[in-house]
């Protein structure tokens, strides 16, 4: 079973002094219980997300919380959505 904690280069989101808890505006689709983001907005920039690399589930206390890595035009990029508050929020870019 992978063991997504074991992973070295894992930042864990919200935390204090980490600059990646942006909140950014996120365009989705929601079918069959299956969230699929389309594009993001941030600094004013639309990203169309041309491919969803891989999707996970994480808990921190009793609040679940899913993230996404994302492949658009300009980058890789994770983005998590919180459910409680409905907020998707920009974690780190993960690279050109």
């Amino acid at each position: 079973m992978f063991n997504h904690q074991a992973r070295w280069d894992r930042k864990l989101p919200f935390q204090k002094g980490d600059d990646y808890s942006t909140p950014i505006a996120v365009t989705c689709v929601m079918e069959k219980g299956r969230i699929t983001p389309k594009s993001f907005l941030w600094k004013n920039t639309n990203f169309e997300i041309m491919k969803t690399n891989f999707s996970w589930k994480d808990c921190r206390g009793k609040k679940e919380l899913f993230f996404f890595s994302v492949q658009t035009p300009c980058g890789h990029y994770q983005i998590v959505l919180c459910p409680d508050s409905s907020t998707w929020y920009l974690v780190k870019l993960l690279g050109p």
